[in-house]
């Protein structure tokens, strides 16, 4: 089952078989209540109970800070759970990546971090 949720400046793509998310362009949503149906589908995604969720930021410019908070709760739920290996794919050349992922990574030591 693949999911999809577009808008003119971004495209992330879940693949529900596979356990990966992709995500694309730009987001800059309003606020966190915005962000919902990405957390939501993101959540599904870990009900799953895969062995392993991908996540690819490599082709996202940009996400601001609430962006940022959805992806941080998301893997602090990934890190209570427990049973799933969670892999954040991104890029070092793109600063916000390399900076948020890193102090992320920090704090949420259990995901596994690929910057490229």
């Amino acid at each position: 089952m693949f999911k999809k949720l577009k808008a003119e400046d971004y495209r992330i793509e879940s693949n529900m078989f596979t356990g990966t998310v992709t995500f694309q362009g730009k987001l800059q949503l309003q606020d966190s209540k915005a962000y919902t149906p990405i957390l939501e589908m993101l959540n599904e995604l870990a009900a799953k109970d895969l062995p392993k969720i991908t996540i690819d930021l490599r082709a996202l410019e940009l996400m601001n800070s609430s962006g940022i908070n959805t992806l941080s709760k998301f893997l602090m739920l990934m890190e209570r759970k427990q049973q799933t290996q969670v892999v954040v794919h991104g890029l070092r050349d793109i600063t916000w990546q390399d900076r948020m992922l890193t102090n992320i990574k920090r704090v949420l030591p259990s995901f596994q971090l690929s910057l490229q």
